[in-house]
């Protein structure tokens, strides 16, 4: 029962995070300064290394479970 606790709250963040991934890649391309094109970019780049983490994390607790998708 804990590993399936342990997918079920890694699926979630691995969601949270690809959501705010693409909202600061949406927010980069609308905004206008280019300074906050910057620092919305970095974000979405931050968030990214970030799913890759949790994907290795969920692999290596489940090598069995199929990789996520999306947010």
């Amino acid at each position: 029962m804990a590993l399936k606790d342990d997918m079920t709250q890694l699926n979630n963040i691995h969601d949270l995070l690809e959501d705010s991934r693409k909202g600061y890649t949406e927010a980069a391309e609308r905004a206008e300064a280019g300074h906050v094109k910057e620092l919305l970019r970095h974000l979405s780049t931050t968030r990214t290394s970030l799913i890759e983490a949790v994907a290795a994390l969920r692999r290596k607790a489940d090598p069995e479970a199929t990789p996520r998708e999306g947010g």
